[in-house]
């Protein structure tokens, strides 16, 4: 009886910490490690006949959602099989990213800097002619780059009015500068490299 008891347990623990995605109508809060994949899973091909929206968020605000996919393959020819992946989390009106079908092979789709979600919305459609093996995409979160703008604020000897700095060999300029940032100078530093 014990060991029945422990087995359940471990059944429920592995279960509950699975992070992982099938293509299913939802929203989702995830971030790597987790991975997201068509209806049949990491094993199976997606059925026929689907018709699922999936929107994916990143786990924090100000972060945005990136699916790096390791391999895409669904079916081609006159009735495709189609995924389209829309900029934000208000399903299918959110501007269009992207449509994708057949061998397309592995690339990676990113949330704007203009979405505020976030989020991703794919939607994929299959028809009643076959299926395919599907899709594998790792799912992550990042945050955007902030913009640094460097300046050049004096110079001893001091620049000219063409814009140079006239010295002989051997002697030295000293230069001192500063930059702006668009989000936070905490921890700045700077080197020159001339």
């Amino acid at each position: 009886m014990k060991k029945t008891l422990y087995f359940l347990a471990l059944i429920i623990s592995t279960i509950s910490f699975a992070q992982d995605i099938s293509m299913q109508n939802g929203t989702f809060t995830r971030c790597a490690p987790d991975k997201f994949f068509d209806s049949g899973g990491e094993y199976g091909n997606y059925d026929t006949d689907e018709n699922f929206v999936t929107t994916i968020c990143p786990e924090n605000p100000g972060e945005f959602t990136i699916l790096d996919f390791q391999s895409f393959f669904t079916q081609t020819g006159d009735d495709q099989d189609v995924m389209r992946i829309y900029d934000g989390d208000n399903n299918t009106s959110a501007p269009l990213i992207g449509t994708y079908f057949g061998p397309v092979g592995a690339f990676n789709v990113r949330a704007s800097e203009t979405n505020t979600s976030g989020c991703l919305t794919i939607e994929f459609i299959s028809n009643a002619n076959g299926t395919s093996p599907g899709w594998e995409a790792d799912i992550l979160c990042a945050t955007a780059c902030q913009d640094i703008i460097a300046s050049i604020d004096n110079t001893t000897p001091a620049i000219n009015n063409a814009g140079v700095v006239g010295i002989l060999p051997g002697e030295s300029i000293d230069f001192s500068g500063s930059a702006t940032f668009s989000l936070d100078d905490t921890g700045a530093t700077y080197d020159w490299d001339f």
